[in-house]
């Protein structure tokens, strides 16, 4: 069973790790974005707790065999929520995702869990 992380990840903090420790087994993928949304869209400078190269290392560290992939935000911002999914499914036929609390995906932000729970029955 393949299984994903899905999130920025900025910081690598404690509900991150979570996120993570849910999903930890020999087929897991934490899926993150190469850019965060903040300086996509508002141009924010200094916003970073951690680079992309940062931010590998330390989830090599907490979990070894974690594939790591990254987005390129600029070719995915404008997907539905639904869109989003679907492309999550082309790219690693999971079958679990985590995701902290407060996730928000697709365009405008229409995405959240009670859509992931909807999507998954699809």
């Amino acid at each position: 069973m393949k299984s994903i992380a899905l999130g920025f990840f900025d910081g690598i903090h404690l509900g991150h790790q979570e996120v993570i420790k849910k999903i930890y087994h020999y087929d897991s993928y934490l899926v993150t974005f190469d850019i965060s949304p903040k300086i996509f869209f508002k141009g924010y400078t200094n916003c970073l707790l951690t680079t992309n190269f940062e931010k590998e290392k330390v989830i090599r560290s907490i979990s070894p065999k974690l594939k790591v992939e990254f987005l390129v935000f600029s070719k995915i911002y404008n997907f539905s929520a639904e869109e989003f999914i679907k492309f999550l499914k082309n790219l690693i036929d999971f079958d679990v995702i985590s995701v902290g609390y407060d996730f928000r995906f697709g365009k405008d932000k229409s995405g959240n869990i009670s859509t992931l729970r909807d999507l998954s029955k699809k």
